[in-house]
């Protein structure tokens, strides 16, 4: 427990600075309100932002987050805090003005994103950079691994990646380094190496490790046993899902209508064909159904290929189809597909039959995303992109359904926005893997046979 301690303590400190700051705030927007105007915006302010940073996990991590990540969790936190009290305000009759309420929101986002700038800023001053090494089965696994280390702008520098050395004693190599970053294939030496080096290890987790993250342990007498909860819950939670997805996805749907029909007639004007594209999807327990998109291809695009994956540079992809997916609103029109029951607004994403196949031939546990509806969107969404691995993929939405909860759903919509303004996140896959992942139609088959 005391290893935690340090961590807790300033996650409270941070939570605490956060809830002065905008108590502060709407104290001062209090003063040009009437009667308990001070009060009420006070709490008001530091509640709301509080809870929104709370709910995204702004306080988890803190130190190891890009900036990108703190602007936009200050900016909907203050955004989020900033509406409330226009709420409360036109509610009690409090007599603050919307301008100021305004300036309020954007002078609580400049004291939030300093804040954290600031501690970060001396984090990374005070504390070392921990040296780390990448061991995997293949020196091309390694590199990968060390890139997404690289990327992650963490604490941890790599300074090695390579396969398991051969022409050395393993722990004295490990002593070398603070950490070490491992793949399931090469965990028992690497572990050995570092419990004889007293290093930190890092394991990148199998499937099955993932799924007994939230095992209960039963006792049969003297039989220890793990208990992995049911998926999906019991009725209740299922009711409340499925109630909740329903007046989420109408509401937003309401919202959004005067976007769509914008989306509708572009789509419309820019290439010939249909405005929807319908595509058949698994769902849960694997059975099929009518997925709904904008259509973001040239008619017929998979006439002649199959079903692939789209590139990068991909031909087929419109003009208007490359904004849309640039910033996913070509997913919209799934809105109906939840109400349906089809999809949940939250949850491993459909993948088409054909592809899903050829992926099963690597990657056995893909079926395991089925155990629960897809989602519109979902935890390897948030994290992920269009070019991330399949086993990357997998381990993230085994995560979700093994954590699943009403705050990690939430958690995942805010988040969504965010990964939507981040274009670079939705290009397509690189032209190997389309090659490696292709799964021809019949008709294709025919056609080249024939030629």
């Amino acid at each position: 427990m005391r290893r935690h301690e340090p961590l807790a303590g300033r996650r409270a400190l941070l939570m605490a600075i956060d809830c002065a700051m905008a108590a502060a705030v709407g104290w001062i927007l209090g003063r040009h309100g009437t009667g308990s105007a001070q009060s009420s915006a006070s709490w008001c302010m530091a509640l709301i932002s509080c809870a929104i940073l709370s709910l995204l996990g702004a306080y988890h991590d803190v130190m190891e987050r890009p900036g990108s990540w703190h602007r936009y969790c200050s900016a909907v936190a203050a955004a989020a805090a900033g509406v409330g009290l226009l709420g409360v305000v036109a509610a009690w009759h409090l007599g603050i003005s919307r301008a100021t309420v305004v300036l309020g929101s954007a002078v609580l986002f400049v004291g939030l994103r300093v804040t954290r700038s600031v501690l970060v800023f001396l984090h990374h001053k005070l504390l070392p950079t921990k040296t780390l090494w990448v061991i995997a089965e293949s020196s091309a696994e390694a590199r990968r691994l060390a890139e997404k280390v690289r990327s992650a702008e963490s604490r941890f520098e790599v300074r090695r990646s390579s396969t398991l050395p051969a022409d050395e004693e393993l722990s004295e190599a490990i002593a070398d380094f603070d950490a070490v970053l491992c793949t399931p294939a090469v965990r028992a030496e690497v572990e050995a190496g570092c419990r004889a080096a007293n290093r930190e290890l890092l394991i990148v987790p199998e499937v099955e490790q993932i799924r007994t993250v939230s095992a209960r342990t039963k006792m049969f007498d003297d039989l220890a046993v793990l208990s992995l909860p049911k998926e999906g819950g019991g009725r209740t939670e299922a009711v409340l899902q499925r109630s909740s997805d329903i007046a989420a996805a109408a509401l937003i749907g309401i919202v959004m209508l005067p976007v769509m029909a914008m989306i509708a007639l572009l789509v419309w004007m820019d290439s010939a064909g249909g405005v929807l594209f319908r595509q058949e999807r698994r769902g849960l327990d694997g059975k099929k159904f009518e997925m709904l998109k904008f259509r973001t291809m040239i008619a017929g695009a998979e006439n002649a290929s199959g079903a692939v994956l789209a590139s990068s540079e991909d031909r087929r992809i419109t003009r208007a189809g490359r904004w849309l997916r640039s910033t996913r609103l070509d997913e919209l029109p799934q809105l109906w597909n939840v109400i349906r029951g089809d999809m949940r607004l939250v949850g491993p994403r459909p993948e088409r039959e054909e592809l899903a196949r050829g992926i099963e031939e690597k990657v056995p546990d893909f079926c395991l995303r089925t155990m629960v509806k897809p989602g519109l969107t979902g935890l390897a969404q948030v994290y992920g992109s269009y070019t991330t691995s399949a086993e990357d993929k997998l381990r993230l939405d085994v995560l979700y359904i093994t954590k699943a909860s009403l705050r990690l759903d939430l958690q995942i919509m805010l988040m969504t926005l965010r990964v939507a303004l981040q274009r670079e996140r939705a290009r397509g896959v690189p032209v190997s893997p389309i090659l490696e992942l292709t799964v021809p139609s019949h008709t294709a088959i025919d056609k080249r046979q024939n030629a």
